[in-house]
This record gives C-alpha cells, structure tokens and sequence, in this order.
C-alpha cells in the first residue's frame, strides 16, 4: 500500500512539473488574452514606445495616449495603454517587471502604473488560466504577506482556498498544459480590434460594447455591469463622500505594498525609466486608507506620483451622467480625464 502511495505522490508530482514546463517557452503574458495581443501588435509593428501604462480597466478604458501624446509633445505611437482588464496587483506588477526584461523596454521614457489594491482570484475566472498564469512563487509569497499586513485569519484561509482550487481546476488531468492560449501566444493572434481604434491600445468600455453588439458577440457582462449600476447609483454617491475627505496620511501604510512598488521603481531607475505611479478616481473608503498612505511614503522615497482621487478637485468623475457604471466612465469624460492626468503628469516635470 504504501509503495502505491508512493507512486501515485511521485506520479502527481511529475504531473505538477510537466505542467510548468510549457511556461519556459511562451509569452510572460500569456494567460491575459489583451496583454497578449498588445505585446504582439506591438512587436510584430515593431514599435518603439516612449510610454507604457500598466494597470487594470480604469486605465485601459479610460487613459488615452493619443491625448497624453500631444499634451506630452510625443508622435503617434510613442505612448501605448498596455494596461488590461481586471489586472490588479501582483498581475500588474508581474507584467510591468517581466516587460522591463524585454525589448519594449528598450525605448522607454515613462511607465505610468495604477497604484491599486492586491487582488486574490475572482470567483468569475476561478477556472481559467488567467489566474495562475502570473502566479509564480515570488508574488505567491508576496501576496501571502501582503495578506498577512492586512487580513484576518478567515480572510487568509479563504485566498488559500481559492488559490488552491484555482490552480488544480486549471491544470487537472489531460488540462494540465493548457496548451491552446499557451500555443497562442507564441504567435500574433487576431484580436488586433483590443488595441483600439487608433491602434494604441485605449479600448473604450463603449467601444467594446459597439464591437460586441457588430459582431454578434454575447453582450451581457456588459450590460450587466450597466444595469447594476442604475439600479443603485447611490453607491456613486457614497464614492464620490469617500473621496472628498482628508485622510491622515501620516499612518499606518502597507509596507509589503510599499516595498515592492519601491522595489520596481529602482528596477525602473536601473533602466533609465522614470516611473510614474497613478492614483485613480471612485476608490472605496477602505481602500483609500491603505492606497494613500502608502502613496504618501512613496512620495517621501521619490517616487512620482500622480493623484485624481478627490472629489473635490475633479467632481465631473462623480456624476452619474458621465458614468457607465460604478467603475468606469462614459465617452463623454474620458477625454477629460486624459487631459486632467496630462496636466498633472506635466505639474511633476513628464515630458518628450
């Protein structure tokens, strides 16, 4: 029996290597379906960006570099949103570490990078390969002190449990390779339509929804996410409170946070890059307890930081009429965004 057991704990364990091999050989990317296709649009164009932008769909949806690139004094094509959907950290700061290792990194001025709260796995994606494909040992671990500095012991039990679900239901039996987005992503694939209308990588939440409905294409996540939002847009209300208050910056602030964005920032400074943190609009209370104290300490260890959070200052990001839904804008206050981060990315000396 015991000898059994002991074929079948050697048995999974080459399974469990076999299953990695394959990630020597593909993209960094390459469970993100739009981080593939931007990393290959930009390559196979051979582009030379002067900017990149890392972050989750507040970025992605609502920055455009054709906008930062006149304001900033840059060509078409210098400024590229490789910012994904749903890209939260440590997803965000795997991708922007790995793309400093590449030759898009080659060329670059500036990345502007979202300074956004560490994420587990989505109950949404929980089986799909978009939630294992970054998580290697070192941003396991990260994420585990991160949980440590912030959580509760049932808040810990329960990442551990979905992480662990997650990676088993990914690479189960004849699964295990994943081999149809790895294969993919070796290769430029057609989903050029992520990168926008003007190719550089700003996909507007309306514009997909235009793509969607023209080619047929299931459209509910979308309209779901708008038909929540007005059947509660008070909860807009509640962000744009949140985010009129002064918070005592001088506090307690997530050192595990801190030290990796500090940590890329030298990389970045390794690099000759100057790194630009961003800090967006329509943040939770209790996210900007943890994000703008922390953004406080990386100010005080120089790194640039570029703040649109406060109500206040920018009360059109709080209206509901510029709203698609609780998260993200309608075209008729992107641009103004883009303008509002422009201005402010000048105030701190960003420019051609």
């Amino acid at each position: 029996m015991k000898r059994f057991l002991k074929k079948i704990g050697w048995f999974c364990l080459g399974m469990i290597i076999l299953s990695h091999v394959p990630d020597f050989f593909v993209n960094y990317g390459w469970g993100h379906d739009t981080w593939v296709a931007k990393y290959s649009y930009c390559h196979s164009n051979e582009l030379k960006p002067k900017m990149l932008m890392f972050g989750s769909s507040r970025i992605y949806r609502q920055v455009s570099p054709e906008v930062l690139a006149t304001e900033l004094g840059y060509n078409k094509g210098e400024v590229i949103n490789t910012a994904c959907n749903a890209c939260f950290p440590p997803q965000s700061f795997h991708l922007l570490k790995q793309t400093l290792n590449s030759s898009l990194a080659d060329s670059l001025d500036y990345i502007l990078l979202e300074l956004g709260m560490p994420t587990g796995v989505s109950q949404k994606n929980i089986n799909h390969h978009r939630e294992t494909y970054y998580r290697t040992l070192a941003n396991f671990v990260w994420y585990m002190n991160y949980l440590k500095e912030t959580k509760g012991v049932a808040s810990k039990a329960f990442v551990l449990q979905t992480l662990r679900q997650s990676y088993v239901q990914v690479r189960r039996a004849l699964g295990v390779f994943d081999f149809k987005p790895k294969l993919e992503s070796l290769w430029d694939r057609d989903d050029e339509h992520l990168m926008g209308k003007a190719n550089d990588g700003f996909y507007p939440i309306w514009e997909h929804n235009n793509y969607n409905i023209s080619q047929g294409i299931d459209n509910a996540g979308l309209e779901k996410q708008r038909s929540d939002f007005l059947k509660n847009p008070g909860l807009l209300d509640e962000r744009r409170v949140a985010n009129e208050v002064e918070y005592d910056v001088s506090g307690a602030y997530s050192q595990v946070l801190f030290q990796e964005v500090n940590r890329i920032n030298q990389l970045c400074v390794e690099k000759g890059i100057v790194l630009v943190c961003l800090i967006g609009p329509r943040l939770s209370q209790s996210n900007l307890k943890i994000i703008l104290p922390t953004a406080s300490e990386l100010v005080n260890n120089n790194v640039l930081m570029v703040d649109m959070h406060s109500s206040q200052k920018y009360p059109q990001f709080y209206e509901e009429r510029t709203s698609f839904d609780l998260g993200h804008f309608n075209e008729e206050v992107a641009s103004n965004f883009s303008e509002n981060i422009a201005k402010e990315l000048k105030a701190i000396g960003v420019n051609k």
